[in-house]
C-alpha cells in the first residue's frame, strides 16, 4: 500500500489548538464516588471512540458549580492525559450524548472553537495514524506516559472539507454498527449456550431419544435424572496429577521446542496461543509426568481457578505447568462433556467450594480425586458434548466475522483518513 506524504487536494492542515480548547478535568475526594453524576474517566477514553453515558458506568456526587464547569456537550472531545504504555496516551473520545455527565482530572476535554470540524468525524480522524503518531512522539514519562495541553495542542490535523468528514463518518459508522450487532448476538449466542449447558448437563433437559420418565433425584453432584450415575473423579481417570510445579524460565526456547501449556493460554473455547511458551526437550524428558496426550483435560490450579480444556490431538506430547492433567477412561467419559461440565456455570461454582488458600485460591489433585461429578451413559455425553460443541463452532464462525469486519475497518480508516479513497 502506497503512503501520500502531502495534504490530499481540498484538506486543509490545522493544529489541534486551533481546533480545540483544552481543560483539565476535575477531581475529588473518595467518598464521593459511587453517586451523583456520570463521571467519564481514562477508561471509558481509551474504550471508546464514541462515548454515550450509558458506556460511563463511574458516578460521583460533586457541586453544582463543579458540574456546570466540567459538564460534558455533544461533540466534546475527550483526551486520556497519561497510560501505562505511550501508545495508548491522548486516544481520542467523542462525546455524543445529551445526558448530564462530567469529566476526571485525567482526562483532557477539547471543546471545538469551530464548526469545521465534525463530531463523529473527530472520534475517527483524531485516531489516525498520523495523529497518532504525533502524539506519541510528544508525550513524556520514564514510568508512564503522559501528555498535556500545551503539547497536545501542537498536533497537526489533516482536516478534510466538512462534507467530506461527515462521508467518512459515515462509512465508518456503519461499519462500526455492523461490529456492534455482530457483538450483541455473539454475547446472545454465549449467554444462550450457557444456559443450554446448565439444563443438558444436569438432565434437566434430555436430548431425544435419552429421555426416560420419573423424577430427578438429589446426589451429591446435585439433582439429576434418576437414571445418572455420580461417580469421583479418581474412579474415572487412569491419570491424575499436576503439570510442573516450579520455575522452568530457564529452560525456555524458541519454537522447536516443546509447548509448554500454562494456566493464562487455557480459555474455554480452547488454548490461547498469544504468549505460549516452548521448553527445551531436555526440560521435557526430565518432566514426562507432565507430558499430555490428546484428550486429556486441563483444569487451572490457580488464576482462573476451574477453567478447562481438552488437549487436541495435535498438541499431544506437550508439556504444562501448574494445570491438572485429567486422564479418563475413554469407555466411560467423553472428556468434553466434562470439559463443558466444569466450563458451567453449576460446574464452577463447586469447584469453588474445594478451593483451598486465602490470597490465592487453587485446587489440589488431592480433593480433585474426590469431587463428585454427574455421570450419564457414554453415548448420551457424546451427544450432549456434541450439540455444545456445535454451539462453540457457530460462535467461533461470528468471532471470526466479527474480527474480520474489525480488520476491514482499520483498512477503511487508514485509507479514509490519509486521503487514499476519496468519497467525495
Amino acid at each position: 500500500m502506497s503512503t501520500i506524504e502531502s495534504l490530499p487536494k481540498g484538506w486543509s492542515e490545522k493544529p489541534l489548538g486551533e481546533l480545540l480548547s483544552f481543560q483539565n478535568g476535575a477531581n475529588a475526594d473518595g467518598s464521593a464516588y459511587g453517586r451523583g453524576v456520570k463521571f467519564a474517566n481514562v477508561l471509558e477514553v481509551l474504550e471508546n471512540s464514541h462515548l454515550k453515558a450509558k458506556q460511563i458506568p463511574g458516578m460521583v456526587s460533586v457541586p453544582k458549580s463543579v458540574i456546570q464547569s466540567f459538564r460534558l456537550i455533544p461533540g466534546d472531545v475527550l483526551f486520556n492525559r497519561t497510560s501505562e504504555t505511550q501508545d495508548e496516551v491522548a486516544l481520542a473520545s467523542v462525546y455524543l450524548d445529551e445526558s448530564e455527565a462530567i469529566f476526571g482530572g485525567f482526562v483532557i476535554r477539547g471543546r471545538r472553537k469551530t464548526d469545521e470540524l465534525d463530531p463523529v468525524w473527530s472520534g475517527y480522524g483524531l485516531r489516525a495514524d498520523r495523529v497518532r503518531k504525533q502524539i506519541v512522539a510528544l508525550s513524556q514519562g520514564a514510568v508512564r506516559a503522559n501528555i498535556g495541553q500545551e503539547n497536545l495542542g501542537k498536533v497537526i490535523v489533516w482536516l478534510p472539507p466538512l462534507e467530506e468528514q461527515q462521508a467518512i463518518a459515515g462509512v465508518l459508522s456503519d461499519v462500526d454498527a455492523l461490529i456492534d450487532s455482530l457483538d450483541a448476538l455473539i454475547a446472545k449466542k454465549r449467554d444462550l449456550k450457557q444456559a443450554t449447558m446448565q439444563q443438558l448437563l444436569t438432565g434437566k433437559k434430555r436430548l431425544p431419544g435419552f429421555s426416560r420418565p420419573g423424577k430427578r433425584i438429589l446426589t451429591e453432584a446435585g439433582y439429576l435424572p434418576s437414571d445418572w450415575d455420580v461417580q469421583t473423579l479418581g474412579s474415572l481417570t487412569t491419570l491424575m496429577t499436576n503439570g510442573f510445579v516450579g520455575t522452568a524460565t530457564s529452560h525456555y526456547t524458541s519454537s522447536d521446542g516443546v509447548l509448554y501449556i500454562q494456566g493464562y493460554n487455557v480459555k474455554e473455547d480452547g488454548l490461547k496461543f498469544h504468549g505460549i511458551k516452548f521448553v527445551t526437550k531436555a526440560f521435557h524428558a526430565a518432566h514426562m509426568k507432565s507430558c499430555l496426550r490428546g484428550g486429556d483435560l486441563l483444569t487451572v490450579q490457580t488464576g482462573e481457578v476451574g477453567l478447562s480444556t481438552v488437549v487436541p490431538d495435535e498438541h499431544a506430547g506437550s508439556n504444562c505447568h501448574a494445570l491438572i492433567i485429567s486422564r479418563f477412561r475413554k469407555s466411560d467419559v467423553d472428556s468434553n462433556f466434562m470439559r463443558y461440565y466444569f466450563n458451567s456455570h453449576i460446574g464452577r461454582s463447586r469447584l469453588r467450594l474445594i478451593e483451598t488458600g486465602t490470597t490465592m485460591k487453587h485446587l489440589n489433585v488431592g480433593d480433585m480425586l474426590q469431587f463428585v461429578v454427574p455421570v450419564p451413559r457414554l453415548c448420551e455425553q457424546n451427544a450432549i458434548a456434541e450439540v455444545l460443541m456445535d454451539n462453540d463452532a457457530e460462535i467461533k464462525a461470528l468471532t471470526a466475522r466479527r474480527d474480520k469486519t474489525q480488520l476491514m475497518k482499520t483498512g477503511l480508516m487508514q485509507e479514509l483518513l490519509s486521503g487514499r479513497r476519496r468519497l467525495v
